[in-house]
């Protein structure tokens, strides 16, 4: 059941923090990084998502939510089902998905959404990314039916959702094609990538006709900060992409590579973008090169379930062993809010 009244005091004392901007920089390429327990967690971590120019929002499977910033945590509320995504434009809003549903976090408010496709298939929410409180797109899956492994997506105009359709049609894999990545920037711009090496993309009418990056299985995680850049990055294939507008080049990333494992990217600008792994490998990206594969932390077994970058200068990602990995620039930390003044217990010196 969600902690209402944790959750809105939480937002208002985020909301007024003043975050300072690191300043501008030319990325190296090591990066620095701290893992910490997220506490209170009894499942494993599923997703993050780091506000503009402020602090970031975790989930987890059971359903608890988290504020981070940097090395510093709090539990904050706990919405009492399993969830798998989430996306906060602002610092008083958040989406979150679940198997067959959306739950909008706003201030004081929480309310659930059905996100069910029918025809005899159960569907799975794997992704969400909202530019706005008045426009996210959600990306999953079918499970069952004669549609079975299909990907879909539904829209939030603020007020209501899409209804749910297929955009990607299950294709003879042995993986489905659950859209298990989504990056928006705005309603008229979004890219979509599945486990099938396919991207799509939205121009606020209609989707584009899929593209293979890669040949063979891929797993593709995609970071957009307009409609001009986008970074995209393979699990198998030793590749990345990225979008100029108008189409998708290729970049060779030699280090980064995790097999059948759908990978993750951020970017805090258009020249200082982080990949990593599921088992904790990280590459940093300035515009034209990528530098030097190095690992995050040395728990090999617990598994990044959800990575995320705030134009602030950090990025923070969640594993399946219930912690959290706070990743910056190794020669200039960013300035962060203060949390502790909401009482995290857990937070790291």
């Amino acid at each position: 059941m969600l902690c209402a009244s944790t959750l809105v005091a939480v937002f208002a004392l985020i909301s007024a923090l003043n975050v300072a901007v690191a300043d501008a920089h030319s990325p190296p390429s090591s990066l620095e990084s701290t893992m910490a327990s997220l506490p209170g967690a009894t499942d494993q971590a599923t997703g993050v998502s780091c506000m503009p120019d402020g602090p970031c929002i975790a989930i987890d499977y059971s359903g608890q939510v988290y504020v981070l910033s940097g090395n510093h945590v709090a539990l904050i509320g706990d919405i009492g089902i399993a969830t798998f995504g989430v996306s906060c434009p602002t610092l008083t809003y958040c989406v979150l998905v679940s198997e067959d549903a959306a739950v909008v976090l706003h201030a004081s408010q929480a309310r659930g959404y059905p996100l069910e496709y029918g025809n005899g298939s159960d569907t799975h929410w794997q992704s969400i990314s909202c530019s706005s409180p008045s426009f996210c797109m959600a990306g999953g899956g079918l499970i069952g039916g004669p549609e079975d492994g299909a990907g879909v997506v539904a829209s939030w105009n603020g007020y209501t959702w899409s209804p749910v359709r297929v955009i990607l049609p299950d294709i003879p894999s042995e993986f489905k094609t659950t859209i298990s990545s989504m990056s928006c920037t705005g309603p008229t711009f979004c890219v979509a990538a599945d486990q099938d090496q396919r991207v799509t993309q939205w121009n606020g009418k209609r989707w584009t006709e899929p593209s293979a990056l890669n040949e063979g299985i891929d797993s593709i995680a995609t970071a957009c900060l307009s409609a001009r850049f986008c970074l995209a990055v393979g699990s198998d294939s030793h590749s990345a992409w990225d979008w100029n507008g108008r189409s998708w080049q290729l970049t060779r990333i030699s280090d980064l590579s995790t097999p059948f494992l759908a990978p993750f990217v951020g970017c805090l600008s258009s020249s200082d973008c982080v990949a990593v792994t599921p088992m904790g490998s990280g590459q940093r990206w300035n515009g034209s090169n990528w530098g030097k594969a190095q690992q995050l932390y040395a728990d090999h077994m617990d598994d990044i379930q959800g990575f995320s970058c705030s134009s602030a200068g950090f990025c923070e990602a969640v594993t399946g062993g219930d912690h959290f990995i706070y990743v910056h620039d190794a020669h200039q930390a960013p300035r962060l809010p203060v949390l502790c003044s909401l009482g995290c217990k857990s937070a790291v010196t």
